[in-house]
């Protein structure tokens, strides 16, 4: 099993250590850095969903106010996440 995983991390290596020509280095770096920002909002959508849906079953159940906005606002979220 270890023989596998260091081919896998001696392949990774080389990848990353690989020179990518300066068009292609230039794409692939801002194709990451767009990518990684994706990624941190997807994360950031998704638990304020989680945060919203968490505040409706709280406040709906236990202070006995009705919300109609935290539904609309989780779809809308989630939808951005995706």
């Amino acid at each position: 099993m270890s023989v596998a995983a260091d081919r896998v991390s001696d392949v990774t290596e080389a990848a990353m250590t690989t020179p990518l020509p300066v068009v292609g280095g230039v794409l692939y770096r801002l194709l990451r850095r767009v990518c990684t920002l994706l990624r941190i909002v997807s994360m950031l959508a998704t638990v304020a969903a989680a945060a919203v849906l968490s505040y409706s079953v709280f406040a709906r159940y236990w202070l006995r106010i009705p919300t109609d906005w935290e539904d609309e606002a989780s779809v809308f979220l989630l939808v951005g996440a995706t």
